[in-house]
């Protein structure tokens, strides 16, 4: 097992806690479980060039604005509605 993976693991067994923690406590919230379980699942993402479905918008965005027809459409559309 690589060191990262061994990382990856005291951070997810670190963010059960903080959920048991929390729940003992009665608290309403998980006590930043999900932030850290986030935090490994980005950082795969990343590691792997994957867009996270989080993400999508923001790279159908990107894609998008990136295509010379839209780009196109864009620089017409400002110069035939706004004068």
């Amino acid at each position: 097992m690589s060191n990262m993976s061994l990382i990856q693991k005291k951070i997810l067994e670190e963010a059960e806690q903080r959920k048991i923690d929390a729940g003992q406590g009665g608290c309403s919230h998980d006590g930043g479980c999900q932030d850290l379980k986030d935090q490994v699942r980005f950082y795969n993402y990343g590691r792997a060039a994957i867009i996270p479905h989080e993400w999508k918008s923001y790279a159908d965005l990107v894609k998008k604005e990136l295509d010379p027809e839209y780009k196109e459409y864009i620089r017409l559309k400002k110069k035939f509605e706004y004068g």
